[in-house]
């Protein structure tokens, strides 16, 4: 029967009454089925739910427990500090982009299986929050679980610590849309930011027991630096604990690479300074057979434990993600990245695997590098941008957000002298104008704080912001015009570097080729090769 029919006339009134009518009674009967589970707008079979359980493959059981487990060891503290147990802290998991990252899962989401994983991940989060909490609060770690969005990225949960410190009376399982409503009204912005301006004095009207003198570049830590980039498990069974974690700049310089709290847990038998085994995969680049497969040491002093003495790629960068697996009894860890679809470019840095955007903001920011992180010999305008990447607000995709007047204090650690500042606006002014930077209008509230956006009734203020923009860089051979592909899967490798053999020198074409790759991809820190290695022209392959 027609709509229109059962609506007794063609009003558009009585038709979308009828409409609304019958998808009503479509959703009454999904969700009163007893063979049926709903999960917002979608329902499932409970039979095949529970098939999904019972298997140990990917986005198994196994995945699902690890995934409503994570929720609470994310926003979870992991030691007591010295003076007290940790700060309050708030994450939020995306299922879609969770689901992504477990190894193996990419068949299981494509097509309707998206929705179905989809679904089948949340119920299994709902089950844990209801069966397993005191309206969303976890007894032993005080973590508070609750439904953000019930759509964006296949859902958002959100994970807060500590929860009881929240009065919040209401259903957990009920999308709450904090995370939307904190960018509307943000919390209290880092220190950095919310610095006061602070008048400087001209020369010539300086105190004369106050000679003039100019202010050195400061490196202040950073505030948020235990909190961006968090690991993130994907898979706990008895078999082995697999987790992502995004390379940080430390692990670079140190030559290291954090482990799981479990795993360190699960290798406390073999005592310390043990010599163990990575394997080393980093597909759509090639690397040196020492970097392959590496003989590391395993530290189990500290927090988490540690591999030490690893040797990692020159291509690697802060906030890469690295998987890490490590089969339970075994001294063997395997670790891999994951190629992007589509290369991009971000300001001239070129990336062709997943990263995470907070770290690559906060630890790729200039005079930040493996050789050490610091901003001696930095110009004026990097020094402008490092500040505002090192400390302004940061938002999940790598957003940062800086008072314009805390932007000297952010560079000098102090009020540096007029001609100073002045120099810094003119490079700001520069950077805007190029879009390095972007402009904001935030407010400032009555105890000195900045907001953004700007709050009703307060004065407004002048912020500036740094933004990634990856920009899509297109394979060679993937334009309208490439021929048909043929004979096995075409496969694209970046130019890179590549570790020569002791007493090896690259030969001249190699250097002009490295010359003209940093020219093309507007490398700014030189465009000589690095002692010790060639460089590798772009090509394709098959395989």
């Amino acid at each position: 029967m027609s709509v229109a029919h059962l609506a007794g006339d063609g009003t558009e009134e009585r038709l979308k009454n009828a409409l609304s009518g019958l998808l009503d009674t479509v959703d009454h009967a999904l969700r009163t089925s007893d063979s049926l589970r709903s999960w917002g707008h979608y329902a499932l079979t409970r039979t095949r739910i529970g098939a999904a359980l019972g298997q140990d493959g990917p986005l198994g059981g196994d995945d699902l427990r690890a995934l409503a487990g994570s929720l609470e060891r994310s926003a979870a503290p992991a030691i007591r500090r010295r003076h007290g147990l940790s700060g309050s802290r708030t994450v939020y998991t995306a299922i879609g982009p969770w689901l992504r990252g477990v190894h193996g899962a990419e068949p299981l989401l494509k097509g309707v299986e998206y929705p179905v994983s989809v679904c089948r991940a949340n119920l299994a989060v709902a089950d844990f929050v209801r069966g397993d909490t005191d309206n969303g609060i976890r007894a032993g770690s005080d973590v508070r679980i609750t439904l953000d969005d019930d759509f964006q990225n296949g859902g958002i949960w959100r994970s807060h610590y500590p929860g009881s410190e929240e009065a919040d009376d209401s259903d957990p399982l009920r999308p709450a849309g904090r995370g939307w409503h904190d960018t509307v009204h943000p919390p209290v912005l880092p220190r950095l930011v919310a610095v006061p301006h602070v008048e400087c004095v001209p020369q010539e009207e300086q105190p004369e027991d106050k000679p003039y003198v100019d202010a050195e570049p400061a490196d202040t830590p950073l505030e948020d630096g235990d909190w961006i980039g968090p690991p993130n498990y994907l898979r706990i069974n008895d078999s082995e604990i697999c987790w992502q974690t995004p390379l940080r700049l430390a692990h670079l310089m140190e030559d290291r690479l954090p482990l799981s709290a479990r795993a360190r847990d699960g290798l406390a038998y073999l005592g310390t300074d043990v010599r163990v085994r990575l394997e080393l995969s980093h597909p759509g680049g090639e690397l040196d057979v020492s970097e392959e497969v590496q003989e590391v040491l395993l530290d189990l002093t500290g927090e988490t434990g540690m591999l030490r003495n690893v040797q990692w790629p020159i291509d690697f960068f802060p906030g890469l993600c690295l998987y890490i697996q490590w089969p339970r009894g075994g001294t063997v860890f395997r670790v891999h990245t994951v190629e992007l679809e589509h290369p991009v470019d971000i300001h001239g840095q070129l990336i062709a695997h997943r990263y995470d955007p907070g770290v690559l903001t906060r630890e790729g920011a200039p005079g930040s590098d493996r050789d050490g992180d610091s901003s001696a010999g930095l110009d004026t305008r990097r020094l402008a941008l490092r500040a505002v990447r090192r400390f302004g607000r940061l938002t999940p995709d790598g957003h940062a957000l800086l008072d314009r007047a805390a932007l000297p204090r952010g560079v000098y650690g102090t009020t540096p002298a007029l001609h100073q500042v002045t120099a810094l606006e003119q490079a700001v002014d520069e950077l805007l104008a190029e879009d390095h930077l972007y402009p904001a209008i935030g407010s400032r509230g009555v105890d000195g704080e900045a907001h953004h956006p700007a709050r009703d009734g307060e004065p407004p203020i002048a912020l500036i912001g740094y933004a990634p923009n990856p920009v899509v860089v297109p394979r060679p051979g993937s334009g309208a015009g490439a021929p048909p592909q043929v004979h096995g899967v075409a496969h694209y490798v970046h130019g890179f570097l590549r570790r020569l053999p002791a007493g090896s020198n690259p030969t001249d074409v190699q250097r002009a080729a490295y010359r003209e790759h940093c020219r093309h991809v507007g490398k700014a820190d030189g465009w000589e090769l690095p002692p010790g290695y060639t460089f590798v022209t772009e090509h394709s392959r098959r395989r």
